[in-house]
């Protein structure tokens, strides 16, 4: 089972790798196995399958990681324990946004318990990336800061990935699009020296050139990428549905509605599968979108509604602000300006939305266009207001409203 374990951790093919990690499964359910070294075996073994499984089927990858962490936490493992909760952080972070952070803290107070500043470093990357991708930008400048406070320790012992990940996270957080995709392509280039480049690493790429502005360079590379995916992928496969999600926000700015639609629809079942909720949460927002484009606004409610639901549940930031694009879109298409202005402003005073050509593409210029009879001192007012209010509560106030609409029109 051991030899198994461990061919299968430099098997570079991920099918050929799980049927290893299973045969090795298969060994050590022998119950003269269920104490000590057996069960330690095991625990690693369950492990290595989330891990190898994370990419392309999350809710698996979940599974066996809680199975590997109730296995260590009855060893008494304090690392094998810390090392699971911090997988299943980074696997929930596509689920469950605040049962994600939950893990990372968890596995962030063993690691600093036990003295690993690799680990450490790993998980303040992470918690900092939970926090952005939740609106907290307290705890994020606070995480960023004490991954730099370790100074040195950072440069010697933090991966190639945590480093880029954090410069990343920054760049984005501030709107600086251009800065990310030049770390990115830094990263690439390193990892390709290193023969561990990704295709997923070139999809997030051209993801972010799409933001910058690069759109002729990012559309390539998806149709590229996408093609290789479709010929490696597995069953109910992350990495494609996330491709396909993101060839659809750019077929919203190109007004392919039909097509955005088409793909979304490809893409939400498997992340319906894989229960990356904060993607079917993002996908049904801009599904919406698509409908509205279409002229179809009772089905575009219908999905938006879904959405932000979905995103207030999950603590979602971007899934709330793609459907709060959403409904500024859907308010304006309906004649009700000030509102359409004054939802897209609560969006726009965050620099990750404004600074960017693809959601300025998807919404924005839209909604600037829709809303141009607006007076200065109208504009004024209205931003004055936005600045003070919190987004998440507002969006709570949408979501009551759309339910109304809705119910008024079934009665």
């Amino acid at each position: 089972a051991k030899a198994l374990t461990g061919q299968a951790a430099f098997e570079l093919d991920r099918q050929q790798s799980e049927a290893l990690l299973q045969e090795s499964l298969a060994l050590l359910a022998d119950p003269r196995l269920d104490e000590g070294e057996g069960k330690a075996e095991r625990a690693f073994t369950y492990y290595h399958l989330g891990q190898r499984l994370r990419d392309s089927q999350m809710g698996r990858a979940i599974d066996y990681l809680e199975k590997g962490l109730a296995l260590y936490r009855e060893l008494d493992d304090l690392r094998g324990a810390a090392n699971c909760l911090l997988l299943l952080g980074l696997s929930t972070f596509y689920v469950n946004l605040s049962v994600s952070r939950q893990y990372i803290v968890q596995a962030n107070v063993i690691f600093e318990e036990i003295g690993d500043t690799r680990l450490l470093i790993q998980t303040l990357t992470w918690l900092a990336g939970v926090a952005s991708l939740t609106g907290d930008q307290e705890t994020m400048a606070q995480a960023v800061a004490k991954y730099y406070a370790l100074g040195a320790a950072t440069e010697q012992q933090a991966s190639i990935r945590d480093r880029v990940f954090i410069y990343i996270l920054v760049a984005e957080e501030k709107g600086q699009y251009a800065q990310s995709v030049y770390h990115r392509k830094e990263h690439i280039r390193d990892l390709n020296e290193l023969g561990r480049a990704a295709l997923m690493d070139h999809v997030y790429l051209a993801y972010i050139d799409l933001h910058a502005g690069q759109v002729d360079q990012g559309r390539a590379i998806l149709w590229e990428m996408l093609g290789e995916i479709e010929r490696t992928a597995v069953e109910h496969d992350h990495r494609l549905a996330f491709t396909k999600h993101v060839l659809a926000s750019l077929a919203l700015v190109d007004e392919e509605f039909a097509m955005a639609k088409d793909l979304l629809q490809q893409a939400i079942p498997i992340y319906e599968k894989n229960r990356n909720l904060p993607d079917v949460a993002g996908a049904k927002a801009l599904m919406g979108i698509a409908f509205i484009g279409k002229g179809d606004l009772d089905a575009a409610k219908s999905y938006l509604y879904t959405g932000l639901k979905m995103a207030l549940d999950l603590h979602g930031f971007l899934p709330l602000a793609e459907a709060l694009m959403g409904i500024a879109l859907l308010l304006a298409k309906q004649g009700r300006t000030r509102q359409a202005r004054q939802v897209y402003e609560l969006i726009w005073r965050y620099p990750r939305y404004s600074q960017s050509v693809l959601y300025n593409g998807i919404a924005g210029e839209k909604i600037r266009a829709q809303t141009a009879e607006l007076t200065p001192d109208e504009l004024k007012t209205i931003q004055q207001r936005a600045a003070k209010q919190d987004i998440w509560e507002e969006a709570a106030a949408l979501l009551e409203e759309l339910a109304n609409d809705q119910q008024s029109a079934e009665n």
